[in-house]
């Protein structure tokens, strides 16, 4: 477990801000290994476009996540990560969480609940700032949670944030952009789930 001393502000420091509801009650030692915590960026990376919280940004909502296909496969992903794999789902960026929580509860969306924190730039900035702070968030949510480095994965569109995270973390970098893609999916669900295609999230 790594120990993590972080130098935020007394209120944003507090443990109980970054504790996880706790679901899954099994310890198998495949299970104490497999990924539990996946962190996604915002804008660029759950989005397609960046969101800024103006008036526009909540009236063309679907438009901005890359159209319908893409937000229903987005929702699948989310759904099978959390209902069926067990995993903590929490989003970290440097937007305002009025702003991402207001984006993620329109009528064409609907996903804030499929997240269980969500993390804005006060958070980053506590824990190092735009580069480094998401890195150190998680590490601190490890240490909260009696998680080992090894059982998060972080996915970023940005590689200046990514190559700040802790070498244990494993990552996913976000090539294109407009944000997770099909292949983006494909990979996630082969790499850390041994899980084929996307069409596996329908069955």
């Amino acid at each position: 477990m790594s120990k993590f001393s972080h130098n935020t502000t007394s209120d944003l420091g507090s443990p109980e801000l970054y504790q996880l509801v706790s679901r899954d009650k099994t310890t198998t030692e495949d299970q104490k290994k497999a990924i539990k915590l996946i962190g996604f960026d915002f804008d660029l990376t759950l989005t397609s476009f960046r969101i800024f919280g103006e008036k526009k940004d909540f009236e063309n909502g679907e438009e901005l996540m890359g159209g319908k296909y893409r937000v229903e496969a987005l929702k699948k992903l989310l759904k099978y990560l959390k209902f069926k794999k067990n995993c903590w789902l929490i989003a970290i960026s440097w937007n305002h969480a009025s702003v991402m929580k207001q984006f993620l509860t329109q009528p064409s969306i609907q996903m804030l609940d499929l997240f269980d924190k969500i993390y804005d730039r006060k958070f980053v900035q506590a824990f190092g700032g735009y580069v480094e702070g998401k890195g150190k968030l998680l590490q601190y949510m490890c240490n909260v949670n009696k998680l080992a480095l090894s059982q998060v994965l972080f996915i970023d569109d940005s590689q200046e944030i990514l190559q700040k995270i802790h070498p244990d973390i494993s990552t996913k970098w976000i090539k294109g952009e407009h944000g997770i893609q099909k292949k983006d999916i494909d990979d996630i669900l082969h790499v850390w789930f041994n899980d084929a295609q996307t069409e596996k999230l329908s069955k």
